[in-house]
């Protein structure tokens, strides 16, 4: 099962794993577009790679972040994909 997140992120579910993966476009060997996918991480639960989507998110988004920027902007991105979620 696959479950989209947004145009570069989304979960894939089997029997044993759950795993958030990434898609981005990129050339191939001879110099065409082409779409790759890359695992960011290998999880238990959707909510666990969630959570590791949120810090994936802001390290993204930000070259340099003071601890409390970090902590905030972290809760934040948790909080956006609560609301998603609950959609």
């Amino acid at each position: 099962m696959v479950i989209e997140i947004n145009e570069n992120y989304f979960i894939k579910i089997d029997n044993y794993n759950t795993f958030l993966m990434q898609s981005y476009w990129g050339k191939d060997q001879f110099e065409q577009p082409k779409e790759f996918q890359k695992s960011l991480g290998s999880f238990r639960t959707v909510e666990q790679a969630l959570v590791s989507l949120a810090r994936q998110q802001v390290l993204d988004d930000h070259e340099t972040l003071t601890l409390g920027e970090y902590v905030q902007t972290l809760k934040d991105n948790i909080q956006a994909l609560r609301e998603v979620c609950q959609i």
